[in-house]
């Protein structure tokens, strides 16, 4: 089972590097920023949580910060999408 979760991974995985192979560079530069960014909060938030120490009243806000640092990289990734979308197909003419 394990397996085969494991090849569905690696298909969408091939799948989304051939699309990314076809556009153009300034969507593909926004893509890769906004996971560069991604990434970069992602990090953030479990360096936080590392030195934040237990949890206790005193820390409490520095795991608010953690969550809220974890939770961006998604809006992140949808305003990329979209902004590489609406790039793509701006440069394209909606071929």
């Amino acid at each position: 089972m394990l397996a085969a979760k494991g090849g569905a991974a690696m298909k969408r995985a091939k799948q989304l590097r051939a699309y990314l192979r076809g556009l153009s560079r300034p969507p593909r530069v926004i893509f890769r920023a906004s996971l560069y960014i991604s990434l970069a909060l992602l990090a953030a938030a479990l360096l936080v949580l590392v030195l934040a120490g237990p949890f206790d009243a005193r820390t409490y806000p520095l795991y608010n910060l953690a969550r809220e640092l974890a939770v961006a990289p998604a809006g992140v990734l949808l305003t990329a999408g979209v902004a590489a979308a609406w790039a793509e197909e701006t440069m394209t003419g909606g071929k």
